[in-house]
């Protein structure tokens, strides 16, 4: 159930991202997963970032993501009640 719970997240956020979404979720999993990051060279060369250095440069660039979705998507997501 959490698994599939986290794989929805995961999917809602992947539409958001718009354009370049491809290698803005990489680089999202390569920094989520990196135990320190001196450059975009050095999170290019994590095993979850699969394309060229130069993609992050371009899915940055490309990327126009829905602000506003994402946040209340993320806001959606704080446990309550605490």
């Amino acid at each position: 159930m959490i698994f599939q719970k986290l794989q929805e997240f995961r999917k809602s956020i992947y539409e958001y991202l718009g354009t370049g979404k491809d290698a803005v979720f990489e680089l999202m999993d390569a920094v989520l997963t990196s135990p320190s990051i001196s450059s975009y060279v050095s999170l290019s060369m994590n095993p979850l970032f699969r394309r060229k250095w130069s993609s992050i440069y371009e899915g940055l660039r490309d990327s126009r993501p829905a602000r506003g979705k994402l946040m209340k998507l993320m806001v959606q997501e704080i446990p309550t009640g605490l």
